[in-house]
């Protein structure tokens, strides 16, 4: 059993306790427990059904997903040292990580120099978790599962749902700097903001805070927005000849201006930026070619690859708001052909990646007209993204329950972002099929829209309890993990999620109860 005291008025190390039958167990336990100061958390973790995993002198490692759940054990000599998996989680540390950890850092006499010449044996084990608190005169015991309770589907309603957003936006508030700079990603343990950055996120960043305001009626916010989008124009933001864009490092992006366009385009002093706006959108018009396809890349000019399923999405949906508002027949033939030109490369090479993007542009384009074929394309797509989520007999775990992914396809690893951006498409899809009465449609749409709201809800740290051992524990509340086993925060966890969350707030006819 090991055991960790988390927050209260002393935190000591965490310990390895052998109990030898269940009532042993239960006597250390209550002993651990009636030390416990104010406000502490405990994390109670038994081990069992441990199992040797060195097969012909190679170390055979458990797989990703056990990360957080499974620990590793190494014996020598009578003696033992062991990984818990909630050491690992809160590090995140990966499996060859733990490894190297025990391997280099175990007290029981095994050197890095003697591992191939004196016996030992490495082994995994699985647990049964819990988290004690103590209330007042009594505790709270509640089953976790990777540190966290497993949240079951009926907490996806509208109050839940609510709370979540307060959650999610309360974390964007505290995450603009005094500059306006927007946190990129945050490592809750270590304390640590990564230097790192992306110009996408952090202008999309800009736009959930927009959203964010308006949703909740909230000046701070608009005035927490306004900076983030001046800081990022005034940072990134260059002229090419008479063209406005977005440079990052060696790399000049089409998406990263679409965004920003788009950020500016939410601003309330949106008139401030106009010359900005110009030339930034000529810029996107610039990177369009005649068969409809965009060049994802202005520098360098021969990098396309997998950012087909970004860039040109993104620009569609800067592009169809424009043209909501100006109705001009040149940028109409413009978009018209690149639909016509991204139906096709869809169906010859579909990924998930481009749905969200092109559903939220062809769904303005088609509120605005009632193009079947925007209709259509945007069914088409949406109907062949909803086995991607993972539920029941196809999820790992009951934590991973709602999340995209198949590991039989090759479109990269589940992610909380790809979450959001999912529902951001997804429910202006439910929007279009209840608006044409196509109410089986509807009704599949609103189910999996819950269930990728219950994972993002699986993925926010949201009690005070979840983030009792970290340093600045009021830096992680709110905030979205990258997956189950992986504590990072990245903003656009949280922007994606946030935004498709007020898009659903916002639905009224949203299938809360189905």
């Amino acid at each position: 059993m090991h055991v960790t005291m988390r927050g209260g008025n002393r935190n000591p190390q965490p310990s390895w306790l052998e109990a030898y039958s269940p009532a042993h167990l239960q006597h250390l336990i209550g002993e651990t427990i009636a030390s416990a100061t104010a406000d502490a958390v405990f994390d109670i973790v038994i081990g069992h059904s441990e199992r040797t995993i060195i097969h012909n002198g190679t170390v055979r490692l458990p797989p990703q997903i056990e990360r957080g759940l499974g620990g590793l054990v190494l014996r020598h000599g009578g003696k033992c040292s062991r990984i818990c998996p909630l050491t690992m989680l809160a590090e995140n540390w990966s499996f060859p990580q733990a490894f190297a950890t025990l391997m280099n850092g175990n007290d029981i006499g095994i050197q890095p120099t003697d591992r191939n010449v004196i016996p030992y044996d490495i082994g995994s084990f699985s647990t049964v978790q819990f988290q004690v608190s103590s209330q007042s005169t009594a505790f709270k015991v509640v089953h976790v599962f990777r540190g966290k309770p497993v949240v079951p589907i009926e907490h996806v309603n509208q109050h839940g749902t609510e709370r979540l957003a307060l959650g999610m936006a309360d974390w964007m508030r505290q995450h603009v700097a005094d500059t306006g700079k927007l946190t990129y990603c945050y490592h809750p343990k270590a304390n640590h903001y990564a230097r790192n950055s992306n110009r996408i996120r952090e202008f999309m960043g800009s736009i959930a805070l927009f959203k964010a305001a308006r949703h909740f009626d909230d000046n701070t916010m608009f005035a927490l927005a306004e900076r983030s989008l001046r800081y990022n124009l005034d940072a990134y933001l260059r002229e090419e000849q008479d063209y406005g864009v977005i440079v990052e490092g060696e790399k000049i992006k089409l998406g990263a201006a679409a965004l920003a366009a788009m950020a500016i385009r939410h601003s309330e002093r949106r008139a401030d930026y106009a010359n900005c706006l110009r030339r930034l959108t000529a810029f996107t018009e610039m990177m369009w070619q005649t068969s409809g396809a965009f060049r994802c890349f202005l520098r360098p000019a021969d990098r396309a690859d997998i950012c087909q399923n970004f860039y040109p999405g993104e620009t569609l949906l800067l592009w169809a708001g424009c043209w909501l508002e100006s109705r001009d027949t040149a940028l109409w033939q413009k978009i018209e052909a690149s639909f016509r030109h991204y139906r096709q490369w869809h169906a010859a090479q579909p990924n998930p990646a481009f749905v969200p993007w092109h559903t939220q542009a062809y769904y303005l384009l088609w509120q605005a007209t009632g193009d079947s074929r925007f209709k259509d394309a945007i069914l088409e797509m949406n109907d062949w993204l909803l086995p991607f989520q993972q539920w029941e007999t196809v999820a790992d775990y009951p934590d991973t329950q709602g999340r995209f992914y198949d590991p039989d396809l090759p479109y990269g690893p589940p992610h909380a972002s790809s979450t959001g951006v999912y529902l951001e498409g997804l429910i202006d899809a439910f929007r279009l099929a209840t608006a044409i009465g196509d109410t089986d449609r509807a009704h599949r749409y609103a189910e999996t829209i819950k269930r990728g709201v219950r994972n993002i809800m699986q993925l926010q740290y949201s009690e005070r309890d979840e983030c009792a051992g970290f340093p600045a524990p009021e830096k992680a509340l709110g905030g979205i993990r990258t997956t189950e086993y992986n504590n990072l925060i990245r903003i656009d966890n949280v922007q994606h999620a946030l935004m498709a969350v007020i898009r659903i707030l916002k639905t009224d006819d949203f299938l809360w109860d189905r």
